[in-house]
């Protein structure tokens, strides 16, 4: 038996087997344990990021110790502030009471040093006048103010003064300037100044915006002043009465205060919503915001932020332009701001009771801290503090979690961010991840650089097409259901419709990576990887350095980690096998890049989510082209772009299902929130802009408006009259001739309208009725004097007035001629989705609709509807214009006109002067602009905000001569260059919430709130 066995065995071992097949090339790595690595190290990662953009530290309770920032001390201030006092715009009572408090409260704070010897305490007040130049949204305009107040406390250490002032005070800024030398030597360290404002936006009461910055800064001055251990610098805490129109209490108190040359840096603190997470997003001067980063514990920032605001995408401002260096100011500083729940952001919705608890206490915290850093640095290197290229000079700068913040100037940016560039240069030479086919095991150098170039051209077309899905998504979706913006009360539905589609366009054109890696080289796989790897180097390397040299140096940041992130870890996984231990240090390094990118695009996905209630509303879809585009950021950001390639590897096996469920959420997304989500809730409401605007005109002489050269009066009158009647005051005023002093018939009433109530002549004359059928002309108002406080206000704002002491001035009489309501959105949502407007009750625009809220109104885009009068009237006496005197220079071919605007209240304007101007008094520069409306010639626009009672603005306008010409005869040329005439526009809002507003308002959904709510009084004047 054994031997037939045995000889079995030969015989089987003798006769001819099939051939095996070849064994499979082994795998570079498990496919389902990357994707579970990968799964748990993103879970981790996140979770992680998650947690600490939501952290809060621990609010502190009142009873805390006086040495301990309270939260719950400083929310007294925004109660007292926002609800008991409530409104605080520039032109309503409310801000002066808040003026008052705020010198009360300063006061208190004052008391606290009565019984040290080391310091001495200074409450100021200081009322301002001016105007500046300015640009904003790239728009050209002038902004001119008068008696706007400014409230300071000044904390002034002894022992840097090498004096011994006198015991603390409170004056008015006049006697502190001529009492400064004495209680502020000079000699010492220049001042911190830290500034926020009490003033609230129009349809507000600015509990966030910005009173939750100046209870953090009065909770800081006593903190600061309860300690044993004094700032190493003076301190000056500065809350500015006027910042809401475009910061003019600012811009005043830099040219006028005393104080300012003491100053050496300043902190400025904004909100922009209720939710927190404080930010440094502007900054002049890199040893600031490293000063910033040393005091504050839970500092927080990158320098994204600050690129974005320069290249003017968002439009906001702030105080910090007038303080900067870099802008209208001479200083180094930092702009710290709220900005999450922006939602409510300048609408009456920013209450106290939307705060999320902590914010205040991580505000204060950082605030005390870095006040006195900031002062260390000041006290010990007050020559490098004050050096303008140290000013000039800015930082690259991120936070790690608010945990750490990393910081590096722009002049070691310039090498740092084009290191990953050189690196991606280098890397074929260093791991040659290609081989020659035939000659696998000989990698050639040109081989290598080849498939360096083709994982590049992979990865650009990750970046394009992360992006470029989702807004094509986003605009196909907006189109085919009418409803943009659908997210904006539920950002995870922007999230679902956006994000995933950003996953698929990254992934498209790695799919097929493991295929490539087989086919390239079954062997060594790792060698296809460490390719793309390399390619993801060299695009990232090359964005990264562009933008570095555009300036863009926060932009830069995310692509420079990426690229250095891919640079590192190509070499760990040039191998046959995918070590564990190369995998998980990839990862590890990999954390940082990711929580960069990732905090940095979520945080700016959740803030232009609410931030695009007000981006205006020159398109439909452009809401959700910008959220698009950051979720598409998002999937790059979340990638790392150096994770692309074993993300592809691990799903290669399930790929199409991957696909599929991304489309899936993405497109079920869409459908679910079109049958079943609205954009817009009463928490999260859709703004509107709502002017009552009321056309007025005065008799038909010289420095008045006639029709033929009034357009704007001219076809109100049409729209709301009788044409023949306008034909017959166009005919009469040729007749007459410019400059005649024979009154004219007014603009024939609209028949439609309701007649006036008994006692509304001196305001309106749309009711029918007198001499064939004129309107009443208003009784002619007292005069009024000119007295000494209007000429120092002109003197201020440098405008030069002939006009003597003894002389009087009258003012223009008036009457209205037509009304009109006109309503504006200010996102993609048109108007047409929340207001049903009849055919009949429209009327034509002029393009003139939106010249109160200048110079945002060319964002907006609405209807205009006819209108009831004021059933009471806002004024006894309509707002207009006075001619004081002219006088022409013929060698200098100019002439001086002499003006005064007359304005019985406080209140917003716009006034907007076509013609060829030489000079005004408002400022040196002559910035031309333009509103949208008829005519020809250059426009000059001066925006106008007051809280002084003074009737009457004198300014002047220097008008170039005809060239033929040294009298004063109007040119037929009209306004256009050299004619030697002006047409003046002038809108005067007041913003009192009359019964007209209400029912306008009544009109519309609970879910609309509104950001600006105005009674216009609108006339023409030509000279």
């Amino acid at each position: 038996a054994f031997i037939s066995v045995r000889n079995a065995c030969v015989l089987l071992k003798m006769s001819p087997r099939k051939a095996r097949p070849p064994a499979p090339a082994p795998s570079w790595t498990s496919r389902g344990t990357l994707f579970l690595i990968l799964l748990v190290f993103y879970a981790a990662v996140l979770s992680c990021l998650f947690y600490r953009l939501e952290w809060v530290p621990e609010p502190q309770p009142a009873s805390s110790p006086q040495h301990v920032f309270s939260e719950e001390r400083a929310m007294a201030h925004v109660i007292d502030l926002s609800e008991t006092i409530g409104d605080r715009q520039v032109s309503s009572p409310g801000l002066q009471k808040a003026t008052e408090y705020m010198m009360e409260e300063a006061r208190k704070v004052q008391a606290l040093a009565a019984g040290r010897s080391d310091v001495v305490v200074k409450v100021l007040k200081q009322r301002v006048a001016g105007a500046v130049s300015m640009s904003f949204t790239r728009i050209n305009f002038t902004n001119v103010y008068r008696g706007l107040d400014n409230v300071m406390l000044v904390i002034l250490p002894l022992k840097q003064t090498g004096g011994a002032p006198p015991s603390s005070g409170s004056s008015g800024d006049e006697d502190a300037a001529a009492d400064l030398a004495r209680w502020w030597p000079e000699g010492g360290p220049q001042a911190l100044l830290i500034a926020s404002h009490y003033d609230s936006a129009v349809c507000s009461t600015g509990a966030a915006d910005d009173v939750s910055q100046v209870a953090v800064m009065l909770e800081t001055a006593r903190v600061v002043l309860s300690r044993p251990q004094l700032p190493a610098a003076p301190v000056v805490f500065l809350w500015t009465g006027g910042e809401e129109p475009i910061s003019p209490a600012a811009h005043g108190w830099m040219q006028r205060s005393p104080l300012v040359p003491r100053l050496g840096a300043f902190i400025n603190l904004e909100a922009m919503g209720g939710g927190g997470l404080p930010i440094i997003f502007q900054h002049t001067g890199a040893w600031t915001l490293e000063a910033y980063a040393r005091g504050a514990p839970h500092a927080r920032g990158a320098r994204v932020a600050q690129d974005v605001f320069d290249a003017h995408i968002i439009p906001a401002d702030s105080d910090y332009r007038m303080f900067s260096a870099r802008h209208y100011g001479n200083l180094p500083g930092v702009d710290v701001a709220f900005i999450v729940d922006s939602t409510a952001y300048h609408t009456y919705r920013d209450r106290a009771d939307r705060f999320k608890k902590g914010i205040l206490q991580e505000m204060g915290e950082n605030l005390v801290g870095a006040t006195y850093t900031f002062t260390q640095y000041l006290a010990e290197h007050p020559e490098q503090a004050a050096d303008p290229a140290e000013v000039q000079e800015r930082a690259a700068y991120f936070d790690l979690l608010g945990c750490i913040m990393v910081s590096y100037r722009d002049k070691l940016a310039q090498v740092l961010h084009n290191v990953p560039l050189a690196l991606a240069l280098g890397l074929p030479l260093l791991v040659p991840a290609a081989a020659t086919k035939g000659r696998k095991n000989m990698p050639s150098l040109a081989a290598a650089y080849r498939a360096m170039l083709g994982g590049a051209a992979r990865t650009l077309a990750s970046v394009l097409l992360a992006v470029l899905l989702p807004v094509v998504g986003g605009v196909v979706r907006v189109l085919a259901t009418g409803k943009p913006m659908i997210w904006f009360d539920q950002h995870w539905v922007g999230h679902l419709l956006y994000l995933p589609l950003g996953a698929v366009g990254v992934l498209i054109p790695q799919l097929y990576l493991y295929e490539n890696a087989r086919a390239n080289n079954p062997e060594n796989q790792g060698l296809y990887v460490s390719a793309q790897l390399q390619g993801c180097a060299l695009t990232s390397g090359l964005i990264c350095s562009a933008l570095t040299a555009g300036g863009l140096t926060g932009n830069a940041m995310a692509f420079g980690t990426s690229g250095l992130l891919a640079a590192l870890w190509s070499p760990l996984v040039a191998t046959p096998r995918l070590r564990l231990l190369s995998l998980l240090l990839g990862l590890a390094l990999a954390v940082v890049p990711l929580l960069l990118g990732g905090s940095i695009v979520g945080v700016f996905i959740a803030v232009m989510m609410e931030r695009m209630a007000l981006a205006g509303s020159t398109s439909v879809v452009l809401g959700d082209m910008v959220v698009a585009v950051l979720c598409g950021a998002a999937s790059l950001a979340v990638s790392c772009g150096a994770l692309l390639p074993p993300i592809a590897y691990s799903i290669s096996g399930v790929r199409k299902p991957v696909i599929g469920t991304l489309l899936l959420i993405s497109l079920g997304t869409a459908a679910y929130s079109n049958a079943f989500i609205a954009p817009y809730s009463p928490s999260s409401p859709k703004r509107i802009v709502l002017n009552h605007i009321l056309h007025t005109q005065h008799s038909l002489q010289e420095g008045t408006c006639t029709a033929a050269a009034c357009p704007a009066a001219t076809a109100a009158a049409t729209a709301y009259g009788d044409p023949e009647r306008v034909a017959d005051l166009a005919e009469a005023a040729a007749a007459m001739g410019p400059g005649s002093a024979a009154a004219a018939p007014a603009a024939a009433p609209d028949p439609t309208a309701p007649a006036s109530e008994p006692g509304e002549a001196s305001e309106s004359c749309l009711a029918p009725g007198g001499d064939d059928g004129a309107c009443r002309a208003a009784e002619a108002p007292e005069p009024v004097a000119v007295d000494e406080s209007a000429r120092a206000v002109a003197a201020m704002t440098g405008g030069q007035t002939a006009v003597k002491s003894s002389e009087v001035l009258q003012p223009p009489t008036m009457h209205v001629v037509s009304a009109r309501m006109s309503y504006a959105v200010t996102d993609s949502t048109p108007l047409s989705a929340i207001f049903d407007v009849t055919t009949a009750d429209l009327v034509p625009a002029d393009g003139r609709e939106f010249t109160p809220v200048f110079p945002l109104g060319s964002l907006l885009t609405g209807c205009t509807t006819r209108a009831k009068l004021p059933a009471t009237p806002l004024v006894a006496r309509l707002p207009g214009l006075v001619k004081v005197s002219e006088h022409v220079d013929v060698q200098a071919g100019v002439k001086r006109l002499q003006l005064a605007m007359f304005n019985e209240r406080p209140s917003w304007g716009v006034l907007n002067v076509t013609g060829d101007l030489a000079a005004w008094s408002f400022t040196e520069q002559l910035a031309p602009s333009r509103i949208a409306g008829e005519g020809s010639g250059l426009q000059y626009v001066a925006r106008f905000t007051t809280q002084d009672p003074e009737p009457f603005w004198h300014f002047w306008l220097d008008v170039r001569l005809p060239q033929d010409s040294n009298t004063t005869t109007p040119s037929s040329q009209g306004t256009t260059a050299g004619s030697g005439r002006v047409r003046i526009e002038m809108s005067v809002s007041y913003l009192d919430r009359t019964a007209e507003l209400e029912e306008a308002l009544s009109r519309l959904p609970t879910y609309v709130s509104e950001s600006w709510l105005a009674t216009v009084y609108y006339s023409e004047w030509e000279f």
